[in-house]
């Protein structure tokens, strides 16, 4: 009878857990397709300044040496330095 009480919660565990993840996956898999817009070099372009003006860029396109203008709540698109100004960056979702 002992056996029961151990066996009867590890299947249930078990039914659930394969249930669970049936519901779970298509969600989850939306939610991973909507967050990569969060992806450097996917959705909003960088903006460069280059000549005096302000142009679009996409990330993949950036170079050594060039001005790359960060507004707040940008994400930004490259490791660099600050030029002026001044900036708090939150490095919470690089890890």
């Amino acid at each position: 009878m002992n056996k029961f009480y151990v066996i009867l919660p590890v299947a249930l565990l078990i039914l659930f857990g394969g249930y669970y993840v049936k519901i779970a996956k298509p969600e989850m898999a939306a939610k991973v397709l909507a967050d990569q817009d969060y992806i450097p070099g996917r959705g909003k372009p960088s903006a460069s300044l280059q000549d005096g003006r302000i142009r679009p860029y996409n990330s993949d396109d950036l170079r050594k040496g060039m001005l790359v203008l960060v507004e707040t709540g940008d994400f930004i698109p490259l490791d660099g330095e600050v030029v002026e100004g001044i900036a708090t960056v939150d490095e919470s979702t690089i890890t």
